[in-house]
């Protein structure tokens, strides 16, 4: 005995919850692989190839563009420190902080990010480790808090920025 839902056959139920968890691991699957260098994800962006996922850990009207740039990377540094983002997600991670360098500054930002980029890469080629995650951390957070002068930052911000001093200190 074969059940007949409203026309649909087993077979075109079975088609149509394969088509289901298709769509469902596409989504789930993120961005495309991203380039392997940050500049050239930044022009991918900018060319349209990917979407430009620019996203500001601060809301507020008040803040320069600069300092939305700062907002972005600091939400790339929660990214790394709260959702495990150089482990489970670091293609996106590098989508993402390469379309914080789309706005003010970009070759500044490119210049100064790279390294953090290129440790996000090596992350996802070999693993990432707490000495690569710490590495980025202090690149990135150096950078935020750069480009966050005189913005009115919520303690969490702050707590965030913590440790940006020795970006350059050798581990």
């Amino acid at each position: 005995y074969q059940r007949r839902v409203r026309g649909f056959s087993s077979f075109s139920m079975s088609s149509l919850s394969l088509l289901a968890l298709g769509l469902i691991i596409a989504m789930v699957a993120g961005d495309a692989p991203a380039a392997a260098t940050l500049q050239d994800q930044v022009a991918l962006i900018e060319q349209g190839t990917f979407d430009n996922n620019f996203f500001s850990e601060l809301e507020s009207d008040s803040l320069t563009e600069l300092q939305q740039v700062g907002g972005c990377i600091l939400d790339k540094v929660a990214a790394i420190e709260h959702e495990r983002g150089m482990q489970d997600f670091p293609n996106d991670l590098k989508v993402d902080l390469a379309a914080c360098c789309t706005k003010a500054d970009s070759k500044t930002c490119i210049a100064e990010l790279s390294p953090a980029y290129a440790l996000i890469n090596e992350a996802q080629v070999n693993g990432s480790s707490h000495e690569l995650e710490t590495k980025a951390l202090k690149i990135l957070k150096h950078a935020a808090k750069a480009r966050l002068q005189g913005a009115q930052l919520s303690d969490k911000a702050q707590m965030m920025m913590g440790g940006a001093e020795s970006q350059h200190d050798d581990p």
